[in-house]
């Protein structure tokens, strides 16, 4: 910490004479508000990271924040692993995670990775060897054929969902050849030691798996009987959150779908209409854009219409998850193409929504499509789209 004001004016005073990266500022100052400050220093030379360190917690004034151009908002009291969160994410070193880390495909190919490790932490020297010989024998062949597919560290056993993937492979193609990874190391042991002691071993790394936090974050968005993995097992301390059965009836589809359109200006993104506000509330859905805009990036060449996901959503709502839909649409005040980005977000009663990746993305384009100027997308043309899709979820 290089700097400490008791005021905004104090720090704006001084604001020129700092050469600091991040700036953390509370809303409530003497003087002048925290908004104020952060409009005032549009002017300042050094580009600072603002993070919003307060105890409001108010919907309206941290969208206002955020709007204005914070970067983040962390509520008092803060612990260290807040702060670290957010040293880590403005490092130099540090990457945002990719879409394709984050999707469902992502998360099925980091749970497969760390299985293969905790399989070998279960086994005596002889066995881990040859978990590991055999798993590089498996995974050599998708290095061979599936390229566009997956990318895959033979040393560490990582494999990762490769960037072309997406348009080529369906998201239930991709499942079956994860799954296959497992099944395939389960038979090739069997051959060496008993069905019931591999069992066991796998039984034994699935359990240790779902004992820790962050893998078992994982398993409640992919369940590893989908990666051919066994189930978590029974009475353990943790276990999955229960999904609910799938919506059935129009209603119940419209209280499971949400969606949000955002702009991308010059200081981020704005969101322009959210619907479904009782499954997002505003500060939820401003957090998610900036993180959506992140992942998506202001690079044209990255910035390519399409759908992306199923992404994660920070919301107070374990069980949502969001199709993203980035597209370009002329302004109809300038000679110019806007970008968007539309936000379909879905509890776990509308997960079946990917379950035609390709039908989901013609239907969205294609009502986007009836509109030019993205001035003219309004709340009854959100409502239309939802409409569509709804109907098409009551269809299959």
């Amino acid at each position: 910490m290089i700097a400490e004001f008791s005021s905004g004016v104090s720090f704006l005073e001084n604001i020129d004479h700092l050469e600091a990266d991040i700036v953390f500022l509370d809303l409530i100052l003497p003087q002048m508000n925290g908004i104020e400050v952060m409009r005032a220093m549009k002017d300042a030379v050094n580009n600072y990271k603002i993070v919003i360190l307060s105890g409001v917690t108010q919907g309206n004034a941290i969208s206002t924040a955020l709007k204005e151009g914070a970067v983040d908002f962390i509520s008092k009291p803060v612990t260290n692993d807040k702060l670290t969160d957010i040293f880590n994410k403005f490092s130099s070193e540090y990457t945002f995670p990719s879409i394709e880390e984050l999707s469902e495909i992502g998360v099925g190919c980091e749970i497969i990775s760390q299985f293969l490790t905790e399989l070998q932490a279960h086994s005596t020297a002889t066995i881990t060897e040859l978990i590991q010989n055999q798993s590089v024998s498996i995974l050599d062949y998708y290095i061979t054929n599936k390229s566009d597919m997956f990318i895959i560290d033979l040393i560490k056993l990582k494999i990762k969902a490769s960037p072309e993937l997406w348009g080529i492979y369906s998201e239930e193609e991709i499942f079956e050849e994860l799954k296959k990874i497992p099944i395939d190391l389960k038979f090739e042991l069997s051959f060496l030691h008993s069905e019931d002691f591999v069992s066991n071993l796998f039984n034994q790394a699935i359990g240790t798996l779902a004992s820790k936090k962050k893998v078992l974050q994982l398993l409640e968005l992919v369940n590893p009987e989908r990666l051919g993995l066994p189930p978590i097992p029974m009475g353990s301390e943790n276990g999955v959150s229960d999904l609910g059965k799938a919506a059935s009836t129009f209603n119940e589809l419209d209280e499971s779908l949400g969606i949000s359109l955002f702009t991308i200006g010059v200081r981020g993104p704005e969101v322009i209409i959210h619907q479904n506000p009782d499954m997002l509330d505003e500060t939820e859905v401003m957090k998610n854009s900036i993180f959506y805009y992140t992942l998506i990036g202001d690079d044209s060449d990255k910035f390519q219409e399409g759908l992306f996901g199923p992404l994660p959503v920070t919301s107070s709502q374990s069980s949502l998850s969001a199709l993203v839909y980035p597209f370009l649409k002329k302004s109809d005040s300038e000679e110019t193409m806007e970008k968007l980005i539309l936000c379909l977000y879905y509890s776990a009663n509308a997960e079946r929504i990917v379950s035609d990746y390709n039908r989901i993305n013609s239907i969205i384009k294609s009502r986007l499509s009836t509109v030019d100027f993205f001035q003219d997308i309004d709340k009854i043309i959100v409502r239309n789209l939802l409409d569509d899709l709804i109907n098409y979820l009551l269809e299959i």
